[in-house]
C-alpha cells in the first residue's frame, strides 16, 4: 500500500484531496505545527532535504505539498526525490514555469501584459469593451478577476468576488507593484474553478462534471503529464488556466 504525505494537513484542501485518494493509500497528514506528524518549515533553505529524510524514516513513497513554497522548493528537487523512489506528485521546475502559458485548442486566448502602459491597448486587442474578458495574475496568484463595468463596491487586488470595474483595478494595478499579468478573453459570462486530482491514467473531481469536460480535462492532464492536485478554472467548453492548488 502506497503511503501518501499531504502537507498543510489540518486545511480544508487536504481533507478534499483525501476523498479523492479514498481508503486506497495509507494518508498521512503533515504541516510544521502539527504535533502528530510534523514536517519542515517550508522557510528552510534546507526544506527539501529535510522532507526526503523524513519521508525516508517513515517509509513515504509520495509527496502531495499544498503550500507554494513548498511546491517551488520541491519541483527543484523532484528528481532527487525519484532517485529515492519517492514521487511528488507535482510538475517538475520546467513544468512549474510553463504551467500558465499552455496554448492549446482546448484554452480560451490570452495575451500576457508585462508593461503597465499597456493594459489598456491589451484589453483592447482582446476586444474589450464588446468582449467579456478576465485578468489573473501573471505568476498565477489569487482569483481570476472578470471586468465588469457594472461593478461599484470597493475591491482589493487579486482578493475580489471574481468581478470588478476597469476603472478599480486599473487603479488597483497602479498602485500596487506591478509585475504582470494576463488577460483571458471569454466565451460568455461563466467562469468557475474546478479542483482536480490526478493520478496515472485517471482524473477525480469533487464537483459535478459532464462528460465532455471530464475528457477535455483528461487529455490536456495526459498531454501535459501533469500529476497531483490542481485547480482547473472553466470558460464555456474550454479552459482558462491551471494551477496547482496552493492553500
Amino acid at each position: 500500500m502506497k503511503t501518501i504525505l499531504i502537507t498543510a494537513g489540518s486545511h480544508a484542501k487536504a481533507c478534499l484531496l483525501s476523498h479523492f485518494i479514498g481508503e486506497g493509500a495509507n494518508l498521512i497528514f503533515g504541516d510544521k505545527n502539527n504535533i502528530a506528524f510534523k514536517i519542515p518549515d517550508e522557510n528552510s533553505a534546507s526544506f527539501a532535504h529535510e522532507l526526503l529524510s523524513l519521508c525516508l524514516s517513515n517509509h513515504i513513497s509520495h509527496v502531495i505539498p499544498l503550500k507554494e513554497k513548498e511546491v517551488v522548493a520541491l519541483a527543484e528537487a523532484k528528481i532527487l526525490f525519484e532517485e529515492y523512489e519517492i514521487q511528488v506528485l507535482i510538475p517538475d521546475l520546467n513544468q512549474l514555469k510553463l504551467l500558465g502559458d499552455i496554448s492549446e485548442d482546448e484554452f480560451v486566448p490570452f495575451l500576457t501584459v508585462k508593461n503597465l502602459e499597456d493594459f489598456s491597448k491589451s484589453l483592447l486587442e482582446m476586444g474589450y469593451p464588446n468582449q467579456s474578458v478576465a485578468i489573473g495574475s501573471l505568476n498565477g496568484k489569487g482569483n481570476l478577476i472578470k471586468i465588469d463595468d457594472s461593478c461599484t463596491e470597493k475591491v482589493n487586488i487579486w482578493d475580489l468576488p471574481l468581478k470588478a470595474s476597469f476603472i478599480q483595478i486599473n487603479k488597483l494595478l497602479k498602485s500596487n507593484q506591478f509585475d504582470g499579468i494576463k488577460i483571458y478573453r471569454l466565451e460568455g459570462d461563466s467562469i468557475f474553478n474546478i479542483d482536480v486530482f490526478s493520478e496515472g491514467e485517471s482524473i477525480y473531481s469533487y464537483q459535478q462534471i459532464g462528460d465532455e469536460l471530464r475528457k477535455l480535462i483528461g487529455n490536456i492532464f495526459k498531454k501535459e503529464k501533469l500529476y497531483g492536485f490542481y485547480e482547473v478554472t472553466i470558460n464555456g467548453n474550454q479552459i482558462v488556466r491551471i494551477k496547482n492548488q496552493v492553500v
